[in-house]
């Protein structure tokens, strides 16, 4: 199976029921881009599609044009087209709007929801400590394994992340070490 991919809604429909790959919804504070990028990278590499707001033209065209009910309808198809939303946390997440709007969307929406702390936070609001909290790099490592055993992905894990050509092929996440891609915003265990 192929690496993961960042996808738009409107290709989802495309696909029949046995090519479809899961998709990770990414809610964050726009802020928070590069951390987000990163982990999205990482769910990639491990073979799992994410929906990112950053790559929605329609989105960044209403937020541009202050379309509050086209932004509103762009996460809702987002997430609709989603099976999962993982809330990526930072200092900067208590003063987002659109955050819990994401979270309580899906929540109804009957989506599995997930929030990952950074290592540098200290406070999590209340609607966030409901659902299941990842704070470490196991805890990454242990949501995509969940996600794809659950979706029959193959998956490496791989001790050199910089990862040589033998392993370029592979959907793989790193291994818990300080060379891990993610090891500069969550704990290294």
């Amino acid at each position: 199976m192929s690496k993961g991919v960042n996808i738009l809604y409107e290709s989802r429909q495309y696909f029949s029921s046995s090519d479809k790959k899961p998709v990770v919804f990414l809610s964050h504070k726009s802020e928070d881009k590069d951390y987000v990028e990163k982990v999205g990278q990482y769910l990639m590499n491990s073979g799992i599609d994410i929906y990112l707001d950053k790559y929605d033209p329609s989105l960044q065209r209403a937020t541009k044009e202050s379309d509050a009910k086209k932004v509103t309808e762009c996460i809702h198809k987002g997430i609709k087209n989603s099976d999962y939303i993982l809330c990526i946390t930072s200092e900067k997440t208590i003063e987002s709007w659109w955050v819990p709007y994401e979270i309580g969307y899906g929540k109804n929406a009957n989506k599995k929801i997930t929030t990952l702390i950074r290592k540098d936070i200290s406070y999590i609001p209340d609607f966030l400590k409901i659902e299941k909290i990842i704070k470490n790099i196991s805890g990454i490592n242990d949501f995509i394994k969940e996600i794809t055993t659950s979706h029959s992905i193959p998956l490496k894990e791989v001790y050199d992340y910089n990862y040589s050509e033998k392993y370029a092929n592979y959907n793989q996440i790193g291994a818990v070490t300080a060379d891990n891609p993610l090891s500069s915003y969550l704990e290294i265990r």
